[in-house]
């Protein structure tokens, strides 16, 4: 048996147990439902009147309408699953501490893992959601592949072993005064809209602060640990946090510059790129995954990974596919043949939008050129042919514009 201290909002457990296996006998192993009469239906209704759910003048021990109904709108009050019947789930919240209560000393002594239907389950997730990491609209009281889910984000925010299942250490760890100082992938809440919101004035991150710990903020987070000499896991830990938040913080237009591995990079005083210049650091990028938004390094879209390129060469390209081929910007090319490395490549992908150009490449010789596929299902930047004969992209080639200077 071993102990464990639950504060707040935590079920006094021993109490819980003894009240839920009493219903369950009570009851001949179903829950307590509208039709049955015992004392824990008593109970039930003491705990429901108490809360203010339950407002007839006498505890009748009889599970009828009007208790249902409580039952009904406390469940939809604590984001469980209405259907009143009182289960492990409702045990639980019900049984809940108040903000002010002391600490209660329990002892439980099983490990709880996936396929597990009891109440501490649903004391577990009831936990997990007031952290962040169980985003089921339901406290179910089943540890399904949900809460084993939450679970393992947890226990990696703890730096932990992540097993998925709740251990002697995870359950002290999720029951202790801890608040989680690491975030990742599958956290929510309010506690990840600073560090989205740090990321954004940064220049990392370029979407919504949505308290959403999901793919796009971990490349965002990855991206800082890289150019910070940080262990780049993509987990916002102390160490990561303590450095984004700081004077220290290096800006992502600062860490393009930084990037030297094997990519020369060019600035606007030094001497002017040429098209071979822009498709060696093109290639650097090969199978890089696509991301609607991406900017690099990490992930790209067609349009930031064209910028990217161009900036890391020392040349200012706009991030919208519009400036990159009106008539005033640089030279105009119709005919394939007179590509030349480096030259802009617009396609017509979408034939019926009225637009004659919605994807950019970079053309590298020999009738190929590199992008970002988004279109066929490849998802990465890749080379594809433009020679007529062959290719989805090849026929739908519209003209090229030539920004770099190629004597």
């Amino acid at each position: 048996m071993r102990k464990r201290i639950i504060r707040n909002t935590v079920i006094v457990a021993v109490l819980l147990l003894y009240i839920f296996s009493a219903a369950v006998s009570a009851s001949g192993g179903s829950l307590l439902k509208r039709g049955d009469t015992s004392e824990n239906v008593k109970l039930l209704q003491q705990l429901l009147q108490e809360k203010g759910y339950y407002t007839y003048s006498e505890i009748t021990g009889y599970y009828g309408v009007i208790t249902e109904d409580a039952v009904k709108a406390f469940q939809a009050a604590k984001g469980l699953r209405v259907d009143g019947i009182t289960g492990p789930a409702t045990w639980a919240a019900l049984l809940a501490q108040s903000e002010d209560a002391s600490t209660s000393e329990v002892t439980v002594d099983s490990i709880h893992s996936i396929g597990m239907e009891c109440a501490d389950v649903a004391l577990i997730q009831t936990r997990l959601k007031e952290l962040g990491f169980y985003n089921y609209d339901y406290i179910t009281g089943y540890f399904g592949t949900i809460t084993q889910n939450a679970v393992k984000a947890f226990q990696r925010s703890s730096s932990i072993e992540v097993t998925g299942a709740v251990d002697e250490k995870t359950w002290d760890m999720l029951f202790s005064e801890y608040l989680p100082v690491s975030l990742s992938s599958g956290t929510f809440g309010d506690q990840v809209v600073p560090l989205q919101q740090r990321l954004t004035e940064l220049g990392y991150y370029s979407f919504a602060a949505d308290g959403i710990y999901g793919p796009k903020t971990k490349e965002a987070v990855v991206y800082f640990q890289k150019v910070s000499g940080l262990t780049a896991n993509g987990i916002a830990d102390e160490e990561t946090i303590e450095l984004l938040f700081s004077d220290a913080a290096i800006y992502e237009q600062d860490a393009r510059r930084m990037i030297t591995t094997n990519v020369t990079i060019y600035s606007q005083a030094a001497t002017r790129p040429k098209g071979d210049d822009i498709v060696i650091i093109a290639k650097q990028y090969l199978g890089t995954p696509y991301v609607y938004g991406g900017q690099g390094p990490d992930a790209f879209d067609a349009d930031g990974f064209i910028k990217y390129v161009y900036d890391l060469a020392g040349v200012t390209v706009s991030n919208s596919l519009l400036s990159q081929y009106q008539d005033n910007f640089g030279i105009k090319i119709y005919n394939r043949d007179d590509l030349l490395p480096g030259d802009l490549v617009f396609f017509d992908t979408m034939l019926t939008d009225g637009s004659l150009t919605d994807h950019v490449g970079i053309y590298i010789g020999d009738g190929n050129f590199i992008h970002v596929d988004d279109r066929l299902g490849k998802n990465s930047v890749v080379i594809d042919s433009l020679t007529k004969s062959s290719g989805w992209y090849a026929a739908r080639f519209t003209w090229a514009r030539r920004i770099i200077d190629q004597n």
